[in-house]
């Protein structure tokens, strides 16, 4: 304990030391393997478990008995991403980008890794898509995940990538090609800045997303245009492009608008 904290309450600090454990995980766990971590009794772990449970600090997936971090803690973790002055920044950019194209805009960082949306504007257009703050988004299968993945922020999102590549069908075949398939998209991302998708994961609903770098020269959060094929302009020189990209370079350099 550091110097002026004073003294603690010992089921906070071991609580504590179970929500450690989940975010330290590779995914979720066991409660024996939960409790190992976190040098508790498995008993004594189930009872702290059952209250995190409640206040929907940790979750229980029902076919595997495996535990994970709950929607408040990502809720917890996303105000503490929106206190970071650059991403205030971007929140405000997302805001005038969907007012001047008119299309869904989302701001995603990265969170419980995963590409995580903590904005969404709707836009003027009415689309079927399921996108909302909070939600976790695929690296192979969504723009921002590319933009992600192509850059290497953050530190070992190349194993994730190998994770969702395991999950496809097991055509070793197949499973080959599209794995240098996407290495080849990775390098175009690269060297034009953005990615785009096509119908993907959604029929006719297309997305470009670029990056935004913190001053460290890391990319800290994405910005997505989303539309469907009729209303989003995927051509370099589209109004889409050009706004998105001068608003990514400007926040990139500190600027606001």
């Amino acid at each position: 304990m550091s110097k002026g904290e004073g003294r603690g309450i010992q089921s906070i600090d071991i609580g504590g030391r179970l929500l450690s454990a989940l975010v330290n995980a590779d995914g979720p766990m066991m409660l024996r393997d939960l409790a190992a971590v976190a040098d508790l009794p498995p008993a004594q772990a189930h009872a702290y478990i059952s209250s995190f449970r409640r206040l929907d600090l940790i979750e229980q997936d029902v076919a595997t008995g495996r535990y994970q971090l709950g929607p408040l803690a990502m809720r917890l973790g996303l105000v503490r991403i929106s206190s970071f002055a650059p991403l205030r920044a971007a929140r405000d950019a997302t805001v005038q980008l969907e007012l001047e194209l008119g299309l869904m805009v989302a701001l995603v960082v990265w969170g419980v890794k995963a590409p995580t949306a903590v904005q969404v504007q709707t836009g003027n257009y009415p689309l079927n898509v399921n996108l909302r703050p909070g939600m976790a988004l695929p690296i192979l299968g969504s723009a921002a995940g590319r933009v992600f993945a192509a850059f290497g922020s953050p530190h070992g999102i190349s194993a994730i990538v190998d994770e969702e590549f395991s999950a496809l069908p097991p055509d070793k075949k197949a499973a080959k090609a599209a794995r240098k398939t996407f290495d080849a998209e990775l390098d175009v991302i690269r060297s034009a800045g953005y990615a785009v998708t096509k119908s993907e994961p959604v029929p006719d609903i297309d997305t470009i997303a670029a990056p935004i770098r913190g001053a460290d020269g890391e990319v800290f959060a994405v910005i997505t245009v989303v539309g469907d094929s009729i209303n989003l302009d995927l051509k370099p020189e589209g109004a889409p492009l050009r706004a998105l990209l001068k608003i990514t370079e400007q926040l990139s350099r500190g600027e606001t608008r």
